[in-house]
């Protein structure tokens, strides 16, 4: 069998075994055009073109290339929160102090810490919260979690995918991921980013 009508490309723990014939139906199923595949691979559409069509007799590192891209972008297109999460959960309690929190957010450089009771989200202290107490109160290291927090983040599956998280985002800081009923992870910002642009 000729190396490329069989071959495994490895993008960092994601293997897959790609039939160059292969190439058109899965550009097709990321929904890229031929001038975009050539543009991310760094070769040319009439490359991409003649391949798709038969009618070259393909160089191995420009298929490499064309292949590398398609199995990056079909990682990503896979990507659901469970992949992204991290697994420890930063929180507090609504019964602390704010003098707390802020120890935490600053031990753990977070600025922002979901409130969980027994298990469960009900709110979510931010530096956005702390500055607004700042600006009301005189004294507010004494006040409560329980009597400053905001709204609780939303919650969703681990199998949520990353576009859904990436919109969640623009209006929270946060998101928790429940697994099997329970709070098992969270996803902020720079999570979505580093997974998804680097």
């Amino acid at each position: 069998m000729e190396w490329w009508k069989a071959d495994i490309f490895k993008e960092q723990d994601y293997s897959i075994i790609m039939d160059i014939n292969q190439i058109q139906s899965m550009r097709l199923k990321l929904h890229l055009t031929q001038k975009q595949l050539a543009s991310l691979a760094q070769v040319s559409q009439s490359f991409i073109a003649k391949v798709e069509a038969g009618t070259i007799d393909p160089n191995y590192s420009k298929t490499v290339k064309v292949m590398s891209v398609l199995i990056k972008q079909n990682k990503e297109l896979s990507l659901k929160a469970k992949d992204i999460m991290k697994k420890r959960i930063i929180s507090v309690e609504p019964q602390k102090k704010i003098s707390y929190a802020i120890e935490l957010m600053k031990k753990n450089e977070i600025s922002q810490l979901p409130v969980i009771n027994n298990g469960l989200p009900v709110g979510i202290i931010s530096e956005s919260t702390l500055l607004h107490i700042i600006a009301k109160h005189k004294n507010p290291k004494n006040l409560l979690i329980q009597d400053v927090m905001e709204h609780s983040p939303p919650v969703v599956s681990g199998e949520t995918p990353y576009q859904v998280l990436a919109q969640l985002l623009e209006e929270y800081p946060i998101i928790l991921i429940n697994c099997s009923g329970e709070c098992k992870g969270v996803v902020t910002k720079r999570d979505i980013i580093e997974h998804v642009l680097t």
